[in-house]
């Protein structure tokens, strides 16, 4: 297990992957404290990438009496900060949760939204400026910009609308 566990914060996707998929196959209560830790420093790095392709994991086992801890752990996750595949993986976290209890993040969703604002921010384009475009094996920054909206939508975020609008009005590309 502590092998798995170490492994997730690799570079590397296939063996992150398969690191994920070994850790899984381990009985539960071996390694689902340690990534529900609330003392553990969270900020960028291996480490914080350990943890989130371990709360992947856990998400993936869909255990409804997890879910309020798992979106505990993930508030404290600086998102804007994480490179794009950790933001595809936290994301994918969200979905997963909100599949398995969508009542049970209820009380996480001001913090939620705040935080799927700032990611917006990120990828969003300025007036005259193009936006970047960065790339992981898991997508591109504009279908990950899709996703966070998708995902505000799903919230029933407020500001929902008012984006929408600026950013159909800013983008030249069919899929938006």
């Amino acid at each position: 297990v502590a092998q798995s566990m170490f492994r997730l914060g690799t570079p590397d996707p296939a063996q992150r992957h398969a690191a994920r998929i070994e850790l899984e196959r381990q009985p539960l209560g071996e390694w689902r404290d340690f990534y529900l830790d609330p003392k553990r420093e969270l900020s960028t790095g291996p480490a914080t990438t350990r943890v989130l392709f371990g709360l992947l994991a856990l998400a993936r086992a869909r255990r409804v009496a997890d879910v309020t801890e798992v979106h505990s752990v993930l508030n404290r996750i600086p998102v804007e900060d994480l490179g794009l595949t950790e933001q595809f993986v936290w994301l994918r976290i969200i979905g997963l949760c909100r599949e398995t209890s969508p009542e049970k993040g209820q009380g996480h969703r001001a913090e939620l939204i705040a935080k799927l604002l700032s990611l917006l921010k990120r990828y969003t384009r300025e007036k005259n400026r193009p936006a970047v475009l960065c790339v992981a094996p898991e997508g591109t920054s504009d279908e990950l910009r899709r996703r966070v909206l998708l995902l505000l939508g799903e919230l029933g975020a407020e500001e929902l609308p008012a984006l929408a609008t600026t950013l159909l009005f800013q983008s030249s590309q069919q899929e938006d």
